[in-house]
């Protein structure tokens, strides 16, 4: 079942209980924008400042919520804004 931006845009930014995103929205933003083998690898190197200077990885392993950590990638690399929401996908 392809997911579209917008579904993804609630969980993102209006939460859901505790966390505001799951843990595969985050991943799957991320391979949107990155690519799947970039993503990986960005995710275990690119250091965040605001973060404690954590990698994504580091700081989604301490628990930090996964909208958090996103949208710090986002900053670092220069993701515009019209994309940190992910790829509109079609319905099937």
């Amino acid at each position: 079942m392809a997911v579209h931006s917008h579904a993804i845009h609630s969980r993102v930014y209006q939460g859901k209980g505790r966390r505001g995103m799951r843990t595969s929205d985050f991943w799957r933003l991320m391979d949107d924008e990155f690519g799947p083998a970039y993503s990986r690898t960005l995710a275990e190197t690119l250091h965040l400042s605001g973060l404690g200077d954590r990698t994504p990885a580091e700081a989604l392993r301490a628990g930090i919520d996964p909208k958090v950590v996103w949208l710090s990638v986002c900053e670092m690399q220069d993701v515009p804004e019209h994309r940190r929401l992910g790829r509109d996908v079609k319905p099937r």
